[in-house]
C-alpha cells in the first residue's frame, strides 16, 4: 500500500511539474550533450564563473596521480590472494 502512494505521488508530480524537472535536470548539466556544445547553459545557484574544462582532455588516471615508489627491493614478496 505504501509503495503504491508513494508510486501515485510520483506520477502526479512527474504530470504536473514535467516542466520543472526537464529544466532543472537541463540547468544543472544533467541533460546537457555530453560533447560540451551546450556548456554555455549551465546555470547553477552560488556557482556564479564556472570554467568548464574538456573532460576529454583534462582527465588524469588514478595511476598517473598515485605517489608510487618503485623501489627494486627484493625482501617484499607480494602474496597472491584467491577471488572467491
Amino acid at each position: 500500500m505504501t509503495t503504491e502512494c508513494v508510486g501515485n505521488a510520483f506520477s502526479q508530480f512527474h504530470n504536473e511539474k514535467a516542466e520543472v524537472i526537464r529544466r532543472s535536470f537541463w540547468k544543472v548539466g544533467l541533460s546537457l550533450p555530453i560533447n560540451g556544445s551546450r556548456d554555455y547553459e549551465l546555470d547553477i545557484k552560488g556557482f556564479t564563473s564556472l570554467a568548464i574544462g574538456n573532460w576529454r582532455e583534462d582527465w588524469v588516471s588514478l595511476d598517473d596521480r598515485a605517489n608510487v615508489i618503485e623501489d627494486d627491493d627484493d625482501d617484499i614478496e607480494l602474496i597472491p590472494t584467491s577471488s572467491d
